[in-house]
């Protein structure tokens, strides 16, 4: 099972990062988590995964999208600077996602 982390490694996509990955003990399951900017990018990374010799015959048990939005913490402003110096941060958007993938007819 040396190859799997190759095969994502090869598999690297812009816009794509992943935040987790765990090999289940008997090598059968898979999970895959990380986040995107854009969801439409994750069947298109699940596509390039699938190129890859390690994850043939495995299939998709379940896939899970969140949509995400984050804000700079209050606070940051300058020392004596009202709170109308300070424009507003636009929230940062992006989808979480986890992919669990098996091997076999579980």
């Amino acid at each position: 099972m040396r190859q799997l982390p190759g095969a994502f490694a090869r598999q690297a996509m812009s816009g794509v990062w992943l935040t987790g990955f765990t090999i289940g003990g008997d090598e059968t399951e898979l999970l895959v988590t990380g986040r995107v900017v854009q969801p439409d990018l994750v069947p298109a990374y699940i596509r390039a995964l699938n190129r890859e010799e390690v994850m043939r015959g495995r299939r998709v048990a379940e896939l899970r999208l969140t949509a995400r939005e984050e804000r700079d913490a209050p606070g940051t402003a300058a020392p004596g600077a009202g709170a109308a110096a300070t424009p507003a941060e636009a929230p940062r958007r992006y989808v979480e996602f986890s992919l669990s993938a098996v091997r076999g007819a579980k």
